[in-house]
């Protein structure tokens, strides 16, 4: 029985030893070969999430500590795995026919190739062969205020530059134009100061002209008149604003035939007149925008000469009643007279006293 027992024994002990030669060694594996570096688990959710480059590590490093807090899992990677690849939406239809790319979509996963038609490109590089020439626009040039607001080019009340006389002339100068009273169009050229010597104004450029129409205590002006074919004045007294003028009764709108060029103190602009009397100039006037025209009534013939110029009046009276006059050979500017004054012009005027002198006065034309 004791022999038994022994075979039996030895009979096991060399069953194990067999089973465990089929099963391997208990040994652990040799060293990492060469190259055999890895991703770390932070580094690849860091690519995934934040574009960070991936560092493969020199060679395998067995972990020194158990995994921390912070280390990321296969889950949180496998997270940010899907993520990233639902924000790519590409189909082959929306891809250039040819063109590979990564499908991210259900049932489509994986690499697949454009079916979109081939675009257009361009098959030469144009040549240019001169740069373009560009021509500034040049601003066009008026010769009257009323000729700015006939093309539409006004901007209301103000400063405006013109050339009466047209280019190879005189030069463009800038002068004040009302674009409002009375229709607009007026020309402002030429303040008469209270004791001007005038001369002859209307066809001389005299002083320094003032675009703003301030009073300097002088006689100035633009001798335009001959150049224009405008055949309206203006005349206000003490005040340069016709407006202001209108209110207060000192204001005198005039047309003149159109044989009559200018209103120069001389004999130039009076001839050509068959309605009046030798040495004048024919025409109407008014004392307002709604007054009526009223034809201008000679009875003497010293109001278009060297010495004096003036526009009568006075309704059929007789005398020396100009409604307004300026003198050449006198001191004291201009003269307001029948009708501008406070007589009733539509009654009579007074022969014994036919105006007051030593006013100032602005000339406008259209």
């Amino acid at each position: 029985m004791k022999k038994l027992i022994t075979v039996a024994l030895s009979l096991l002990f060399v069953v194990g030893l067999s089973g465990l030669a089929v099963a391997g060694s208990l040994d652990s594996p040799g060293a990492p070969s060469a190259g055999s570096g890895m991703y770390t688990l932070q580094n690849l959710y860091d690519y995934l999430t934040n574009g960070s480059a991936l560092t493969v590590q020199s060679s395998f490093q067995e972990p020194t500590s158990g995994p921390g807090s912070t280390m990321k899992t296969t889950k949180q990677i496998g997270d940010a795995m899907k993520d990233k690849f639902n924000l790519c939406v590409a189909t082959a239809d929306n891809v250039e026919q040819g063109v590979t790319f990564f499908c991210t979509q259900p049932g489509s996963w994986g690499v697949r190739t454009g079916t979109l038609s081939v675009l257009p490109r361009p098959t030469a590089t144009p040549t240019i062969t001169s740069t373009p020439t560009i021509t500034p626009t040049q601003t066009p040039s008026y010769a009257s205020c009323k000729a700015i607001l006939d093309a539409g080019a006004s901007s209301g009340n103000g400063t405006y530059t013109i050339d009466p006389d047209g280019a190879g002339g005189a030069n463009p100068f800038e002068t004040y134009c009302d674009m409002s009273f009375d229709g607009g169009g007026w020309t402002f050229f030429a303040h008469v100061n209270d004791n001007s010597n005038c001369g002859d104004f209307f066809v001389t450029d005299t002083g320094t002209f003032r675009s703003d129409r301030s009073d300097t205590g002088a006689l100035y002006s633009k001798g335009i008149v001959d150049a224009l074919s405008d055949t309206q004045m203006m005349v206000t007294l003490n005040t340069s604003d016709p407006s202001s003028a209108n209110s207060s009764n000192n204001l005198l709108l005039f047309k003149y035939a159109s044989t009559n060029a200018s209103f120069n103190n001389g004999g130039v602009p009076c001839s050509g007149s068959s309605e009046s009397p030798s040495g004048n100039i024919s025409g109407e006037y008014r004392l307002s925008p709604s007054d009526g025209w009223h034809t201008i009534e000679y009875t003497e013939t010293n109001y278009c000469q060297s010495s004096s110029w003036g526009v009568i009046g006075c309704f059929g009276i007789t005398g020396n009643c100009p409604l307004i006059k300026v003198e050449n050979s006198s001191s004291h500017g201009t003269m307001r007279g029948c009708g501008l004054d406070s007589r009733n012009y539509t009654d009579r005027c007074d022969l014994s006293s036919p105006g007051v002198w030593s006013y100032d006065s602005w000339w406008y034309v259209r």
